[in-house]
């Protein structure tokens, strides 16, 4: 990497990829290994582990029987109409 990897950018990173730097684009890793020595950056890590945790952890329960069929029920209809403006493109 040509730039030193800045504090800011470190946390743009860590929101982006999450706190595991092996999972960060590999010209970063060396760097921010090196920057995650500061306590700064240690804590914006740590934020970002725990992110990471709670959305490994969250589920959706599944739909109802009720909800399925109501959506079903409700769908638009499939498939769109070719009219005019259709027509006119491909007379050219």
């Amino acid at each position: 990497m040509t730039e030193r990897l800045t504090l800011e950018r470190f946390e743009e990173l860590a929101d982006a990829y999450g706190g595991v730097v092996a999972r960060w684009p590999e010209i970063y890793r060396s760097d921010a290994m090196s920057l995650a020595a500061e306590p700064v950056a240690a804590q914006i890590l740590a934020k970002a582990l725990t992110l990471d945790m709670t959305l490994d952890i969250w589920s959706v329960a599944a739909p109802t029987a009720n909800l399925q069929a109501h959506l079903i029920d409700n769908a638009p209809a499939s498939g769109r109409r070719f009219g005019g403006r259709a027509r006119l493109w491909w007379s050219g």
